[in-house]
């Protein structure tokens, strides 16, 4: 970048010029090699010539090679963006081959009635377990060469579970099971298969499309990473109740996720993973409520609290243990009876460490530890309330940045902050 760093410092330029965007350094540098002559905003267009001191560049043709390189390093980003998202819809295929594989297990008579396997196998085959498992591969593979929607037909047809196109995750993650195909067979040109698939999820794709190229982005695939995880958990809660004996682990484990995207900060995913257990009537119901918090505070964090403010203040606590109570107190802000509870919890007689690891932990309760009550409340019992040890923060994006140096002259950065 720094070979061509003059070149791109003018392709910048250029366009603070078109989109009427001002920086006297930046332009007193550009100014020492060019001359610009007209500017036509409507077609985009900048009508320039060297000077003098511009010669150097004009003959090394510098220009013609800065936009060269960028696109060879944006056609490779383009290619790595293409490899994980097929990458990632390799994964999920794999996630759903061991799903099948587990439900026909089980659940044989659903798909085996009319399965049979030849005497050659069977004679190849070291057991009766053996031959088993070849009779339920044979059957994934027929399930695993049909598309995404027959999946989901096929699990709603043989055991009543009823799954929904309409969450934005699953949708986009359609969007990306279909791209994915065109990526691999039609140079991500839009064919007539992804308008068709896409369709079913979204409005009508027009026909003017065919033929237009996608190309993956960062953001893209960050937002699929996100809506794969979603449809796998969404589909491994539809089937929880083909393996109830299972369900205490699994439950387990998506509150689990939930809390950590809570803490990570990634609300959108954390509210749909609380949204699929807080309504769940098989889900024990402590798990149920504190899934129900964890759906509110997403809310809260996610500066939408007003659409669940209703809810929150009406949901009656009084039944529920003091660390249900507090957590409510800190979503409707009410610190006078969190207060009161904490007078209660801690004094001369009791010090209560389970409740305040829970305070000083948990995310919902983010807000109550800034009040001053708090604090003071905090020092009054130093070998409760434990402090917690700093976390370093290990998700670091590096980014670019233009640097005029003693001499006037520009250095281009890559810079990490924390």
């Amino acid at each position: 970048m720094n070979k061509y760093k003059d070149a791109i410092l003018m392709a910048i330029y250029f366009d603070d010029l078109l989109d009427k965007r001002e920086d006297k350094k930046l332009e007193k540098h550009v100014q020492r090699y060019i001359t610009v002559n007209d500017i036509s905003e409507e077609d985009r267009m900048i009508s320039y010539k060297f000077n003098r001191a511009g010669d150097q560049l004009n003959k090394k043709k510098s220009i013609k090679e800065a936009i060269k390189i960028i696109s060879i390093g944006f056609n490779t980003l383009s290619t790595m963006y293409n490899n994980l998202l097929i990458s990632i819809l390799i994964e999920f295929e794999n996630i759903i081959t061991k799903i099948f594989e587990k439900i026909i297990s089980k659940y044989p008579s659903a798909y085996l009635e009319n399965s049979n396997i030849s005497y050659t196998q069977v004679i190849k085959s070291k057991d009766l377990s053996e031959v088993k498992r070849n009779i339920i591969d044979k059957q994934v593979a027929v399930i695993m060469r049909e598309n995404i929607f027959e999946w989901f037909r096929i699990l709603e047809k043989n055991h009543r579970i009823s799954i929904s196109l309409e969450n934005e995750y699953m949708k986009k993650f359609i969007e990306a099971y279909y791209r994915r195909n065109i990526v691999v067979h039609n140079d991500s040109k839009i064919n007539s298969d992804y308008i068709k698939g896409v369709s079913r999820v979204y409005n009508k794709i027009s026909d003017d499309m065919l033929g237009k190229k996608l190309r993956c982005s960062k953001k893209y695939i960050k937002e699929i990473i996100n809506a794969s995880l979603y449809v796998v958990i969404y589909l491994e809660n539809q089937i929880t109740e083909l393996f109830k004996d299972e369900n205490d682990d699994f439950i387990g484990s998506l509150m689990d996720f939930a809390y950590e995207k809570i803490k990570d900060e990634e609300f959108t995913l954390a509210r749909e993973v609380c949204r699929l257990l807080k309504d769940r009537k098989i889900i024990k119901q402590e798990a149920r409520i504190y899934s129900l918090i964890n759906f509110w505070q997403t809310y809260k964090w996610d500066g939408k609290y007003e659409e669940v403010k209703k809810e929150v203040d009406e949901f009656d606590i009084s039944a529920y243990e003091d660390v249900i109570k507090l957590a409510v107190y800190a979503l409707r802000d009410e610190y006078e009876k969190i207060e009161n509870i904490l007078n209660r919890e801690f004094n001369e007689e009791k010090q209560n460490k389970e409740l305040a690891a829970d305070i000083e932990e948990f995310p919902v309760f983010k807000n109550v530890r800034n009040q001053d009550f708090y604090k003071k409340f905090k020092a009054s019992y130093p070998e409760v309330f434990v402090e917690k040890s700093a976390q370093i923060n290990s998700d670091i994006e590096p980014k670019m940045e233009l640097e005029k140096d003693k001499n006037g002259n520009f250095q281009i950065h890559l810079k990490i902050e924390d």
